[in-house]
């Protein structure tokens, strides 16, 4: 939404002004101004000025920091295991699961790229180790929603209670984020929870393989599938084809760094 109201702002007779009551993706006021749009920020809003005159130029499309979280919970709830995603984005509005991840325990390296011209660029690394639960905060939660069904698996493996509020978010997505994840790690054995806009998650657990379901969704048939890489027997997802909708080669990805 917000998005959409800055380009249309960019057309506008006046200023356009949109208020936030905490920092989202802030991809398109980088782009916009880099392609000479007249951007002014301050804290909790951003407004468009008349006037600018935006001009093609050659940019790099970084690496999809979402698409990638699913690798770097992977290395970091398998024993032994590493993973460097290079030229990957590094906005930091989109990069709180590293941090959270940090926060778990996990062994986080950051690498930025110089010169990145709008978007920050680098490659992460994260390793394997022993895991405990951790509380993200509501104002978090803009930073890492894509990212919230990929860090239940994690959550899964931790010790401890984590504890994710704020995240209705996730009910009004391709589907009901917060049912389809709650029923498929449940059904593999995880103790997982809601409470009305709150996910909780008891940790360790020890997955078993099971058949789950994807409810149609892309990001909940990659964290399943993640989730079976950490579960013993077999794990089937029905429905995912659907990982197509973002991430069509997913499947053989997992397949060539699969241990």
């Amino acid at each position: 939404v917000k998005s959409a109201l800055l380009l249309a702002g960019c057309f506008a007779q006046g200023p356009t002004t949109v208020v936030e009551s905490n920092p989202t993706r802030d991809h398109t006021e980088r782009m916009l101004t880099f392609l000479g749009a007249k951007i002014i920020r301050k804290e909790g809003e951003v407004t468009v000025e008349p006037g600018g005159t935006l001009r093609g130029k050659e940019l790099e499309v970084p690496g999809d920091f979402s698409s990638a979280a699913f690798f770097w919970v992977a290395a970091a709830i398998l024993p032994g295991s590493s993973i460097t995603v290079k030229r990957v984005g590094l906005n930091p509005t989109r990069t709180a699961l590293l941090e959270i991840l940090r926060q778990m325990g996990a062994q986080v390296q950051v690498v930025p790229r110089p010169g990145s011209a709008w978007e920050p660029v680098g490659e992460a690394t994260i390793s394997s180790a022993p895991l405990h639960g951790v509380t993200v905060e509501d104002t978090v939660i803009p930073g890492v929603i894509d990212e919230l069904p990929i860090l239940m698996v994690a959550a899964t493996q931790a010790q401890g209670i984590t504890r994710m509020g704020g995240v209705g978010e996730l009910r009004v997505k391709e589907t009901d984020r917060i049912r389809s994840m709650v029923t498929g790690l449940s059904s593999m054995g995880a103790r997982i929870r809601s409470q009305g806009d709150t996910v909780i998650v008891e940790g360790p657990t020890p997955l078993r393989g099971q058949i789950v379901e994807s409810f149609g969704d892309h990001r909940t048939a990659m964290a399943l599938a993640v989730a079976g890489l950490a579960a013993e027997g077999k794990t089937t997802i029905q429905g995912s084809e659907w990982v197509r909708i973002s991430f069509p080669d997913f499947e053989e990805t997992l397949r060539a760094i699969r241990r």
